[in-house]
């Protein structure tokens, strides 16, 4: 026997009211059922007994979030590793979703995502970005609150091992999927001050700046970010000369931004100080404060430049509409 449920779901905003016709796809036992849910509540029975927990939704095509009943939902974290690719991605989807909208506690999430690094299947890569997106989102609720502390060692602890199995060079054959990931873990673990991976990055940096060895294309971008992140001194010295030397717009935009990424209050007041200068191209000059203001660090610091050098800005950033609407809201993070 199956209850089924149904009510507007809204991750933010006032609770809706109303009711659709929803086809609803079940798996049991190696089995497809598939469901009409046109009233509030429906009761259904499928055939035959099986241990295997039921899925709803397990192709992940249906326009809708699955919330199940509690002994049900210990089924399917117990199950999880043995569930097809595409359940087990819209099982961890839905339960992000549910989290943020405060409909289950995040641990019913985190329970999932504890259990991936033993993944290898073919949703290995989709399921660890799933991960890594909502650490990113976490990460940022909860900056310079007394959970940070935890949730950066626990987001080491999930991706250290990963981007150390998967290592820093692309091997021959290797998908775009995969070279992400890895870009994307490099990343994620700077922005949680792992030691070696902001090490390793610094280290691939300085071989390129000394002509030793240019750093890999594929992983280029999130070793310049992972730098920026704790730069200081010689490093910073260094993204900053590379910014103002760049030819190409990308080269501009990339060690912008690594540089905005300083936790360095007095490094930061640099990197808004070329906002007024002629150095770089307007459209990134105005940009600057931003970035600055995104990196979570230096959020006080950069509205307060805005607010300050109002005039100039305003100005550099021209007449194209909406420009200069956006340089206090893009300040305000």
């Amino acid at each position: 026997r199956v209850d089924l449920t149904q009510r507007p779901f809204s991750s933010g905003g006032p609770p809706r009211t109303g009711r659709w016709q929803i086809p609803l796809v079940l798996d049991h036992g190696g089995r497809t059922h598939r469901v009409l849910l046109q009233h509030d509540r429906q009761t259904l029975t499928l055939p035959g007994c099986t241990a295997t927990p039921l899925v709803v939704n397990p192709q992940g095509v249906g326009f809708y979030r699955v919330a199940y009943a509690p002994a049900l939902q210990s089924a399917l974290t117990a199950g999880f590793l043995q569930l097809p690719p595409a359940a087990q991605i819209t099982l961890l989807s839905d339960r992000f979703a549910l989290a943020q909208s405060g409909e289950q506690p995040m641990s019913a999430w985190l329970d999932l995502v504890a259990q991936l690094p033993p993944t290898r299947g073919p949703a290995h890569a989709a399921l660890m970005g799933q991960a890594q997106a909502g650490l990113r989102l976490l990460g940022e609720a909860l900056h310079g609150s007394v959970a940070a502390a935890p949730l950066a060692a626990a987001t080491r602890a999930l991706l250290a091992p990963e981007l150390l199995a998967l290592g820093w060079a692309a091997r021959p054959g290797e998908d775009s999927e995969t070279e992400a990931l890895r870009a994307g873990l490099i990343r994620d673990l700077a922005a949680v001050d792992d030691t070696d991976v902001l090490a390793r990055a610094q280290a691939l940096f300085d071989d390129d700046e000394a002509g030793r060895a240019p750093m890999p294309a594929a992983v280029r971008a999130a070793v310049i970010g992972a730098v920026g992140r704790a730069a200081d001194g010689r490093p910073f010295n260094a993204l900053k000369r590379r910014l103002l030397a760049a030819t190409s717009d990308d080269d501009r935009w990339r060690f912008a931004s690594a540089l905005a990424r300083t936790p360095d209050a007095e490094r930061a007041r640099e990197v808004l100080a070329l906002s007024l200068t002629d150095a770089l191209p307007a459209n990134l000059a105005t940009r600057l404060p931003g970035m600055v203001s995104e990196a979570r660090w230096h959020g006080e610091l950069a509205y307060q430049h805005v607010v300050e050098h109002w005039a100039n800005l305003a100005a550099r950033s021209g007449g194209m509409f909406g420009a200069k609407a956006w340089l206090l809201p893009g300040a305000a993070w």
